[in-house]
């Protein structure tokens, strides 16, 4: 168990807007393993040493944790950041993986790997990867944390190969530039400002390490592109992710028309650039209807209406306002509803979140 080889990473801000959005700013990021394996088989004191670390993870935005398993109830009484995932479980139940973040989540996933090495002590648990999106003030996070000592490589490139799909659209070219993180995006600039050790910080008062691991920490920091801005998210966590930000052709796209489909709950939206490009997610169902854009008018608000469906949260309403003062809506109201306004000369030409047979999760992209 003290061989694993752990990797966390940030690999994605969506910037998102709101009202009183900043044009930039600062997160941190730790990846910790916090050794709380039972005493049996720590080499460490963890029942000691679990209270002691936990006060000490709060100068840190999002906090990823390893082998945080049997010890689980006293680092969490011991922390104060407000967004917390549940445990898996202790030996042998659960991976201890957990996140503790200041900022709300918006998705989280467990993936369990699909091999490990008998004999190692490997599969004393079920070791996995996590993956997470937190709400930053003005955005959203990806944040890997993967503990594991062998797996079947195909399905971390299972992983991989789907998220670049969701972040870019595809996979590079041969013989273009490699990806790195931070990776910067239409919507915004992000740079890891520090990379460091942060053992000093976490030491008891004898001066011995908490933790037969290291805590690494990296600070980014962001600013927003005056060009691309994106709302919040409205939803549930059904559905398959999305974003036609990627897809945006560079410079000022016109958007020559848009559709909205719904009934009872909102079915399908499809919007057209006078490129011929069309983004259309959601389903095939509802009752569409379609308004055409004259020259120079832009959709400058949207309007989306959220409801409780099969004991999950789905968008059921879907609305837009136009710089010429003209609406459009499908689907049907509720008393949970969110309007967003475009900045200052952009308008509605993307949409990112999720869908399925329907539309779960709805975010609007302003260019």
């Amino acid at each position: 168990m003290g061989n694993m080889i752990l990797f966390t990473s940030s690999v994605l801000v969506w910037a998102g807007y709101a009202a009183a959005q900043a044009s930039s700013g600062t997160f941190s990021v730790l990846s910790y393993n916090v050794a709380g394996l039972p005493e049996l088989l720590s080499s460490g004191n963890p029942a000691t040493n679990t209270p002691l670390l936990a006060p000490k993870l709060a100068p840190y935005g999002i906090v990823n944790v390893q082998e945080d398993f049997n010890y689980h109830a006293a680092l969490y009484a011991g922390d104060k950041h407000a967004y917390r995932t549940a445990t898996s479980g202790g030996v042998p139940f659960g991976s201890g993986l957990n996140t503790l973040s200041n900022y709300p989540f918006i998705d989280l996933q467990r993936v369990t790997w699909s091999k490990c090495a008998v004999g190692s002590g490997d599969c004393l648990t079920p070791k996995g990867f996590t993956l997470l999106r937190a709400r930053v003030d003005t955005g959203v996070m990806s944040t890997f944390t993967i503990s594991t000592q062998m797996l079947d490589p195909s399905q971390l490139t299972s992983l991989l190969e789907m998220q670049t799909l969701l972040n870019s659209s595809g996979a590079p070219a041969e013989g273009s530039s490699a990806l790195v993180c931070p990776d910067n995006g239409a919507a915004l600039s992000l740079t890891a400002t520090r990379f460091n050790n942060e053992n000093s910080a976490f030491l008891n008062s004898t001066g011995y390490p908490l933790s037969d691991h290291y805590p690494i920490t990296t600070t980014f920091t962001y600013s927003l592109s005056t060009s691309r801005r994106l709302t919040d998210l409205a939803g549930g966590s059904g559905g398959t992710w999305f974003s036609d930000l990627p897809s945006l052709p560079s410079g000022t796209p016109t958007l020559t028309s848009i559709t909205l489909s719904g009934a009872n709950r909102f079915d399908y939206i499809s919007l057209t650039l006078s490129t011929g490009t069309t983004f259309k997610h959601g389903g095939t169902g509802g009752t569409p209807v379609t308004l055409t854009l004259s020259s120079g008018e832009r959709i400058t608000s949207l309007r989306v209406d959220t409801g409780s469906y099969n004991s999950d949260t789905r968008v059921f309403y879907v609305g837009i306002g136009t710089s010429s003062g003209r609406t459009l809506g499908a689907g049907t109201q509720t008393s949970s509803t969110v309007t967003w306004t475009a900045p200052s000369g952009l308008g509605l030409k993307g949409i990112y979140g999720k869908s399925g047979d329907g539309v779960d999760l709805l975010g609007g992209i302003w260019a």
